[in-house]
């Protein structure tokens, strides 16, 4: 995987056109990119939760069924990246027109830019526990900010490549981890004995922790392209998406739930300082965050290469990654659950619009020739209402208490509500719009 020798220019990682197929790479290379991604502190704290608010055998269905719809989500948008060799936001000026394309790839890299903020707010607080524990040093928020937030930008900025060797280094340390906790934690004969422990507070709805699973990587399943692009074949990146996110999405939470269920303690960290592992913790901790915070801020700096033009990927990566951490300063992750909601609904009708053009409606267009040969309209008005009316249902079914409006609900994940209601409508919509240009076509070609 590391051994093939390829060239791509660093400071376009080929943001603005499409991956070359020599620069291609195996799916095992993405799909470890994506399993580094699943191996984060918001996957311990959600799985700790659903493993105290509900039993084992619920907690595993959850987290199957939430991972399978990811899987399934990765693996469509991951293929029409790598048929294209296209970033998500660059698919978007097929389906939103040239100035659309600018604002839905802004809104992506700003969202981007909060997501940053959140991972970062999350590592500062936690670093500055952990160096406390260990050192006895007090370390400052914007201090623990600033080193984490410069730490997670230095592979995003190179790009690609560096994200990869990443992943290839820090996956398997961190697997290791994780398996050692549970060897260490729980004994060969409890083990059984200690997942099928009642619920602490049996609190969680099965469609509720379903819904938790899923938004916790949705956005990320939608961006797949931005990775996806990379893959060397159809084939590629179809076991890339369906091994990344079932395994990258499912790995943190079965640990996590399992610890919780054992130890009825929801402090993760906390376990691994009792059995003397501070340090491994400490290990598990920065990799988890790097891994999964500078795969988010790569694509923030492919979508603000589509919205901004002018400025190359990697300034943009910087000045992204930059604001992300001043945000973190401020506390914004006390508003995570808000934050997600917002943002799922903003982004998630994006994959769907794209998907439903390019799968039943106009493939052909996606091409790097079409982008050359044709004059791109300023804006596909009919994609820019589909976009705004499956926003509106995303945040319809969100509860008012996240951000949301609460009128109703669909299959209790907001952020799928979005993203099923975008596709529906552009089939609809966009064929009723394909049919009359077609039908005007004709009758302009019969009367020259």
């Amino acid at each position: 995987m590391g051994s093939q020798q390829y060239h791509y220019p660093l400071s376009g990682d080929y943001a603005r056109e499409s991956v070359p197929a020599s620069a291609r790479r195996h799916w095992l290379s993405l799909s470890l990119i994506w399993i580094g991604g699943g191996i984060d502190l918001a996957g311990i704290l959600l799985g700790t939760q659903i493993g105290l608010g509900m039993s084992f055998e619920n907690a595993m269905i959850a987290t199957f069924i939430g991972s399978l719809i990811l899987a399934v989500v990765g693996a469509l948008t991951c293929y029409v990246g790598s048929e294209t060799g296209m970033s998500t936001a660059m698919l978007t000026r097929f389906v939103f027109g040239e100035y659309g394309s600018r604002i839905a790839s802004l809104i992506i890299g700003i969202t981007g830019m909060g997501w940053f903020g959140v991972q970062t707010g999350f590592f500062a607080v936690s670093g500055q526990l952990i160096v406390k524990e260990l050192a006895g040093i007090e370390v400052s928020l914007p201090v623990a900010a600033l080193i984490g937030g410069l730490l997670m930008m230095s592979t995003a900025v190179i790009g690609y490549k560096a994200i990869e060797w990443l992943s290839i280094i820090a996956v398997p340390i961190m697997f290791g981890i994780l398996i050692g906790i549970l060897v260490v934690v729980i004994p060969s004969q409890s083990f059984w004995k200690a997942v099928h422990v009642e619920p602490v507070a049996d609190t969680i709805p099965l469609g509720m922790a379903i819904s938790l699973v899923t938004s916790l990587f949705l956005v990320g399943a939608i961006a797949a392209p931005d990775i996806g692009r990379w893959a060397r074949s159809k084939k590629d990146s179809i076991i890339a998406a369906v091994v990344g996110f079932l395994v990258g999405n499912s790995l943190m939470l079965v640990i996590a739930v399992i610890i919780a269920k054992y130890t009825s303690n929801a402090e993760f960290i906390q376990v691994m300082f009792g059995i003397g592992w501070g340090g491994l913790a400490a290990i598990l901790f920065v990799l988890g965050t790097w891994t999964t915070n500078d795969n988010g801020l790569y694509s923030t700096g492919l979508a603000l290469s589509v919205a901004l033009r002018r400025w190359s990927r990697p300034t943009l990566v910087i000045v992204a990654g930059l604001i992300g951490t001043a945000l973190a300063v401020f506390n914004i992750y006390d508003s995570f659950i808000t934050f997600l909601t917002i943002l799922s609904a903003f982004v998630s009708p994006i994959g769907g619009v794209f998907i439903a053009e390019y799968y039943l409606l106009n493939k052909q267009r996606f091409t790097m020739a079409f982008l050359r040969d044709n004059k791109i309209p300023l804006l596909y008005w009919h994609s820019i209402v589909v976009w705004v009316l499956a926003t509106l249902v995303g945040l319809s079914t969100s509860p008012s208490s996240e951000g949301g409006f609460g009128l109703f609900q669909m299959t209790q994940i907001p952020a799928l509500d979005a993203f099923l209601a975008a596709f529906l409508l552009q089939w609809i919509i966009g064929s009723i719009v394909k049919r009359n240009s077609a039908k005007k076509a004709k009758e302009t070609a019969e009367s020259a």
